[in-house]
């Protein structure tokens, strides 16, 4: 089975087939509490993936030395940071880096098998591509993701002072903006940003402090609402989705 990781393809190194990647890694724990007629269940939260991936060489007409063979593989599993391991064919992947050293037999034959392990920097898998849906004044979320998703919004046509966009459900939070507005805003929540789309001027001053910037998630059937911002006002929602 061929597999792509930190964009690179290599016809020399397959994955054995059958191998699929792990769900939903968590712990769950049962303590006592002060009171020893009820137990309270403790939940951690969702935990990094570390798993095993088992790999084959083909050393075609065995002409591969050994030492060839390890700059191959080297070569395909460096990375300087967490990468996307995907499989052929799939429609989620996974970031994460391998971990080394690995083991190759001193005589490299037709098929060398070994193994390596992955460790993912996330507690859940990618949906393959980017959900983007845009709100003029509503929207409803439409999305297969399994987790609540951090979305980037991209805000265009503002006028006003005051802008609000809020996600309506079974809980309700905003983002509000007052001030001096620009017509195009970018909200990264991600990585707490907020400037202005043209120029990338940082713009974090408008936010009101009532806002839940860091809690802004959205989920299956949430709506979004964009208020006081214009009547060409729209609000573009991009996000992964996350799967167990």
């Amino acid at each position: 089975m061929n597999f792509s990781y930190n964009n690179k393809t290599n016809n020399l190194i397959v994955i054995e087939d059958g191998f699929t990647f792990p769900s939903m890694a968590k712990k769950v724990q049962y303590n006592e509490s002060e009171h020893a007629s009820y137990r309270r269940r403790k939940r951690s939260i969702l935990e990094p993936f570390s798993f095993s991936v088992p790999f084959f060489v083909k050393n075609n007409q065995n002409k591969m030395g050994r030492d060839e063979v390890n700059r191959i593989v080297n070569e395909t599993f460096y990375s300087s940071g967490p990468k996307k391991f995907k499989l052929k064919d799939s429609q989620w992947y996974m970031m994460g880096e391998f971990n080394g050293p690995y083991e190759l037999p001193n005589v490299i034959n037709v098929f060398n098998s070994f193994e390596m392990e992955f460790t993912s920097s996330y507690p859940y898998k990618f949906y393959d591509g980017e959900r983007v849906q845009t709100a003029g004044k509503t929207v409803e979320i439409a999305t297969k993701s399994q987790l609540p998703t951090t979305p980037l919004i991209e805000l265009t046509g503002l006028t006003g002072t005051d802008v609000q966009i809020s996600i309506s459900s079974s809980e309700f939070s905003r983002i509000r903006l007052t001030g001096n507005l620009p017509s195009n805003l970018t909200i990264d929540v991600e990585n707490e940003l907020i400037y202005e789309t043209g120029s990338g001027l940082n713009r974090l001053n408008l936010l009101r402090i009532d806002s839940a910037f860091e809690d802004f998630k959205v989920k299956n059937g949430d709506v979004i609402v964009l208020t006081n911002a214009g009547e060409n006002a729209k609000a573009k929602l991009t996000y992964k989705e996350l799967m167990l």
